[in-house]
């Protein structure tokens, strides 16, 4: 809410001239001309009133422009700072442009840098821009020579000199390194538009030089930062795009407006946007760099008339608004929504409620620091700051103050009213205290009474009026108490002191009151509480005064106090010495004199704190306890590190119930979220609920059960949630608490046994929960206990509910999920699901990781979009599912094209387009074509045979690959050499099998042999061999075969004279080495065996192995027969069968004679094989052998006899 501070000139008939914020500080300077007097400047605070410094006045000057600074130059028609560099660009009616450098510190060290001059125009706007100059320039060769001097000399300090001026003068970041290898460097350039549309540059170097030339006057240059471009506009209302480049600017782009060149106004929202008036009911902003732009007209439900054509503009960048400034006296917003940046212009900007001036207003400045705007009337000078809109609360009324004299009573019971209540005089404060609005400003209190009936609508009645200078003041009774700036005193309706409440010094003065029924709660400057007992004749005090400054580190002051309905407890925040908002929501008990709090940073409660840390106290590592349990469990849902304490509110009626914000501290209000407690002597500070704040409500205001009252969020287009919210008068939000949502408000019986219900489920008491519902008969009371239990996972009290409520089907569900051993959360949320409480469901399946159960609920609310986010970011297992889902939902609903497309991305259109498509085969087969899978043409060939397509099925089967199908067709059309070439193109194992198939029945058994083995059937291409004794294709037809056919094929030629070299062959080839070498041996096969005996080795059956070497010694080859002997561990036949036939022993042969060592019991048996093996070598002559066996046999004697 604007809220009007008038800027006392303290003359009249005076025209204020201009007017321009400090851009650092907040402090306001008008420039004003009264004629035969003179002209001067005067200097505001944001609060207005008398200017707290003024000028001299010159008679014979009127000022024409402003800026903060002190020139000593006449005739000045423009100034510019550029205060990255400290220069100031002076020019005056003569054409003549100054350069200054400033010094900030020490204004008289100043000095004139360069001036230029500029023949027939006038300078009319000035702008400054970050200019990149090329080599060419003479003074950038000056500072690179100097850059490569301090290089070439080792002058160290010259170049950090160098450098420190560059960072300076913010050209560069201050660890940015100076290389001399750069051929660009970034000055200040000033540009200066002059009457005849000539714009010329001019830098703090003395270069000056013509950059453009417009159509005509230039009205203003804007700098559009962090790029290459300046914005001009020109007399003639044209808009232009310029890019610069050393100095010289070039056009990119023109655009002719139409409108009042009086009212041209350009004003530069953020480094590419631009927003610009031109007299009429609009405004233009335009991105430059996106090149998005659009129109923002005013609407007439806003509070604007066809009158209202907008004259100037000011932007606000802590507010994120664009004001404007109309001709009929009206100020004009646009908000920024920056929850909507990513969309378009359009849609980001939207228009509020209108602000009256009463005043004709030339000029409107936001101040850059504080949320202050001036407005300038020529006659007149205002400044409007933005304050929180003051609302209190009574058990009937609510009262909002809506401007600086207009208060808004509204009805809170039925039936619901509000009405403006206009006053004479600026209020400062107000207060409601039951039929009386008590009303101050900065040196009266005025005591109203409230007329309501209901024949007339209300309104207000002046009672009492008194001069007081009050802080904060309310009636109560026939006491009027006031709390002025040192004191609080009780007073009559005639101003008369009653009584003063005093204050100890130690306590400080007061400075807070709030008010609940009958009882005062008072805060002082040095951190005391007080709750005093307003029904008697004197007030009387219920407790003794008790300091918390001290349960609070650095305190500094308290912010807000609050007092419950039975006056023994008072909740407060504070702030610390360094401004911040202390983290904790502290609540004093009055009956005990102690202090509980909740910790926002940790998320627990004192009594928490303290069993936690008697916990950790205990020696040794024992098992959690339940209560430690419960503690971390509270403590994980509570913990709000990034909020702080906001509003807080006890319940009117229920001493128990306290309710606070919690405000993230970035102040996204989207964030912040409400958190409700039940607080007692007998159990301390108890955790209720936290619940996300709605879009629709900004700050909690009171709480009167069963209902919460908010500010409404006037941005928010949402509509009311039937039986849960309630507008009132367009300000204020009413909002069941969701444990009442559905009640009887005049149900009190009901709505105070679902508060003890709910209070004794907090504190875990179920006996005392039930007592609390034993009597209540009404169904939704049931429903809403239900819906408690969802928060509070108590599934045994659910089940009772749903019991009462005849719900079935939920209280099956919900024991068969006790039954399958869910967790709680899960039980809970199926609970929810069942009670319709979706939203509630979600938010648990979210805090427990389940998306494939919230991808399954958006699913069911036909939420698609939502879905397939959840499947695609947290739930990927079901983005299929997902996909076929929703292809299902589309088909339902008739949108065949996209369901097909869904089909196909969830993988099942190879079933499920064909049976969508069935009754349209024109569709399916142009579907078939395009998709080009071999599945669907497949079973598109199987439909076109099965209707008697023959040829087209054909191709399709040959398209899809499907040649065994094919093979198949051209069988029926005894078309077997077609068949045979497909089969010998693709080499489809399928396709040769049935042809030879066919081949065999018609008796080409040649034919079906060959096609049979393409088929890898060798069993079948084998059997016809035998039985049609085709002896040359048996053996290879058995090699391809492997397995048991060879063994088959081997005994058929065993059994066929002149063919056992095959028989050996193949028993070879199958492993069976016994039977190929008795075989062999039987033919005598000496060939044969050579083969078999080649791999034979050590690990091959002894059997088989003594019997080839008894083989091979019968045939004289000793060497291989021993050497067999040795594989089969037959040491001493092999070693008397070298003896015998005198076979040399080579080293070789010595080896394969040692035997392997073995366990002790076979030591010696090893020593005399060995000896055995030297003996042999010694009878041969071989002496190193023979040496080398007597010691590996330990017998280290005998080789030295030799």
């Amino acid at each position: 809410m604007l809220v009007s501070h008038r800027a006392d000139t303290q003359e009249t008939d005076v025209e204020n001239l201009s007017t321009i914020w400090h851009p650092t500080r907040d402090f306001l300077a008008v420039s004003n001309y009264k004629s035969n007097d003179g002209g001067d400047v005067g200097f505001f605070t944001k609060q207005g009133g008398k200017s707290f410094f003024k000028s001299k006045k010159k008679a014979s000057a009127r000022p024409a422009v402003i800026a903060w600074h002190n020139p000593e130059i006449e005739e000045i028609c423009g100034m510019h700072w550029n205060s990255e560099s400290g220069t100031l660009l002076v020019a005056d009616l003569k054409s003549r442009l100054s350069i200054y450098r400033i010094d900030t510190k020490e204004f008289s060290k100043s000095k004139f840098l360069h001036k230029a001059t500029i023949r027939d125009e006038i300078p009319q706007a000035l702008a400054v821009k970050a200019v990149k100059l090329k080599p060419s320039s003479a003074n950038f060769a000056t500072r690179k020579l100097a850059k490569q001097e301090a290089f070439n000399e080792g002058d160290e300090m010259l170049l950090s000199a160098l450098a420190e001026t560059k960072r300076r003068t913010n050209l560069t970041s201050a660890d940015e390194k100076i290389y001399v290898k750069d051929n660009t460097e970034t000055f200040p350039v000033y540009f200066i538009g002059c009457s005849k549309g000539g714009i010329y540059s001019f830098d703090e170097e003395g270069n000056f030089t013509k950059a453009f030339q417009c159509d005509n006057g230039v009205l203003q240059i804007l700098n559009i930062p962090e790029s290459d471009l300046l914005v001009v506009s020109t007399d003639s209302m044209l808009f232009y795009q310029l890019t610069v480049e050393n100095r010289r600017a070039t056009e990119v782009n023109r655009v002719k407006l139409t409108g009042k060149k009086n009212h041209f106004n350009l004003l530069l929202i953020e480094n590419s946007t631009v927003a610009m008036c031109y007299g009429e009911r609009e405004i233009r902003i335009w991105d430059l760099k996106g090149g998005d732009n659009a129109l923002f007209r005013l609407n007439s439900e806003k509070g604007y008339d066809n009158k209202d054509d907008i004259v100037c503009l000011s932007y606000s960048a802590k507010k994120n608004m664009i004001s404007a400034g109309t001709s009929q006296g009206k100020i004009a917003r646009w908000k920024r929504r920056r929850d909507l940046k990513n969309q378009g212009l359009d849609q980001q900007w939207k228009l509020q409620n209108s602000v009256e001036t009463d005043c004709h207003i030339v000029s409107l400045n936001w101040s850059s620091t504080t949320a202050a705007l001036v407005v300038n009337s020529i006659n007149s000078v205002t400044i409007f700051r933005d304050e929180g809109i003051h609302v209190v609360f009574d058990q009937t009324y609510a009262a909002i103050q809506k401007s600086s004299t207009v208060i808004s009573l509204i009805r809170l019971i039925h039936p619901l009213e509000a009405q403006d209540i206009s006053l004479p005089f600026g209020v400062k404060g107000f207060r409601l205290s039951g039929k009386f609005i008590t009303v101050w400003d900065e040196e009266n209190v005025h005591i109203y009474e409230i007329k309501d009936s209901n024949d007339a609508p209300i309104s207000i009645t002046s009672s009492a009026n008194f001069t007081c200078s009050a802080k904060d003041a309310t009636v109560f009774g026939a006491m009027v108490i006031v709390l002025e700036s040192n004191k609080l005193d009780i007073r009559t309706f005639q101003g008369t002191i009653r009584q003063t409440l005093g204050f100890r010094e130690i306590e400080g003065l007061p400075i807070l009151m709030d008010f609940n029924g009958k009882y005062m709660a008072v805060a002082t400057t040095n951190g005391y509480l007080s709750v005093y007992d307003l029904s008697g004749k004197d007030i009387k005090q219920q407790f003794h005064s008790s300091q918390f400054s001290k349960t609070v580190p650095e305190f500094d002051k308290f912010l807000m106090i609050r007092v419950n309905s039975a006056g023994n407890r008072i909740s407060f925040t504070a702030t610390q010495k360094n401004d911040e908002i202390f983290e904790r929501l502290s609540i004093w008990d009055g009956e005990t004199d102690s202090v509980g709090y909740f910790s926002f940073q940790y998320g627990i409660t004192d009594q928490q704190q303290y069993e936690a840390e008697a916990e950790q106290a205990k020696p040794g590592e024992r098992p959690k306890t339940a209560a430690i349990r419960k503690i971390e469990r509270e403590q994980n849902r509570f913990r709000l590190a990034e909020h702080y304490p906001g509003n807080h509110v006890w319940d009117k009626v229920d001493p128990r119930l306290l309710i606070c914000e919690a405000i993230h501290n970035t102040g996204d209000q989207s964030q912040n979220l409400l958190i409700s407690m039940y607080v007692t002597t007998e159990h301390g500070v108890q955790m209720h609920d936290l619940q996300i704040k709605s879009d629709k409500a900004e700050q909690l205001l009171h709480l009167s059960v069963p209902y919460m009252y908010f500010f409404k969020n006037m941005e928010s287009e949402e509509e009311d949630d039937p039986g849960v919210e309630k507008s009132i008068a367009r300000l204020l939000l009413r909002k069941t608490l969701r444990e009442f949502v559905g009640l009887d408000e005049n149900d009190s019986q009901a709505i105070g046994a679902m508060l003890d219900f709910s209070f004794y489920l907090c504190m875990g008491q179920m006996d005392n929960a039930f007592k609390s519902i034993k009597y209540i008969k009404n169904e939704s009371v049931w429903d809403h206990m239900a819906r408690m239990c969802v928060k509070t996972r108590r599934m045994d009290v659910a089940r009772v509910c749903l019991g009462n409520m005849q719900n079935s089907r939920a209280a099956r569900n919900v024991r068969l999920s006790i039954e399958r051993g869910d967790s709680a959360d899960i039980q809970a949320a199926r609970l929810a699901i069942e009670l319709g409480m979706i939203e509630e469901a979600k938010t648990i399946f979210y805090s427990i990781g389940r998306y494939d159960m919230i991808n399954k609920i958006l699913q069911t609310e036909y939420k698609w979009d939502e879905a397939f986010k959840i499947a695609e970011k947290f739930d990927r297992i079901n983005l299929r599912n997902t996909y076929y889902n929703y292809a299902k939902y589309l088909e339902a609903n008739g949108a065949l094209e996209p369901a097909l497309e869904n089909y196909e991305m969830s993988g099942t259109q190879k079933i499920e387009v064909p049976r969508a498509l069935f009754m349209n085969p024109k569709v399916l087969e142009i579907y078939v074509k395009r998709r080009r899978d071999p599945d669907l043409q497949k079973w598109w060939a199987l439909y076109l045979e099965s209707i008697g397509d023959i040829a087209t099925a054909k191709n399709f089967y040959h398209i899809s690959g499907e040649y065994l199908s094919v093979v198949r067709l051209l069988c029926m059309d005894n078309q077997l050499n077609e068949a045979a070439a497909i089969v010998d193109e693709t080499g489809n194992k399928a396709a040769a099998f049935h042809l030879a198939r066919q081949f065999e029945l018609q008796g080409n058994i040649e034919e079906a042999v060959n096609y049979f083995s393409k088929a890898h059937a060798y069993g079948s291409a084998i059997k016809l061999a035998k039985e049609h004794d085709m002896i040359d294709k048996l053996a290879n037809l058995a090699l391809q075969a492997g397995g048991s056919d060879l063994v088959e094929a081997a005994k058929f030629y065993e059994e066929r004279d002149g063919h056992t070299d095959k028989a050996v062959m193949l028993y070879h080839k199958a492993g069976m080495i016994g039977r190929a070498l008795d075989l062999a041996f039987r033919t005598e096969q000496h060939s044969a065996l050579d083969l078999i005996v080649q791999e034979l080795n050590e690990k091959s059956d002894p059997r088989i192995l003594e019997r080839a070497a008894q083989f091979f010694a019968a045939n004289q080859q000793d060497r291989k027969a021993i050497q067999l002997l040795a594989y089969a561990g037959k040491y001493s036949e092999a070693i008397n069968l070298c003896r015998e036939r005198n076979v040399v022993v080579n080293e070789e042969l010595a080896e394969l004679l040692t035997p392997p060592k073995g366990d002790k019991a076979m030591t010696q048996s090893r020593n005399q094989m060995l000896e055995e093996v030297a003996k042999c070598c010694l009878h041969q002559g071989n002496y190193h052998f023979a040496a080398k066996k007597f010691t590996q046999a330990g017998n280290k004697i005998e080789p030295l006899r030799y």
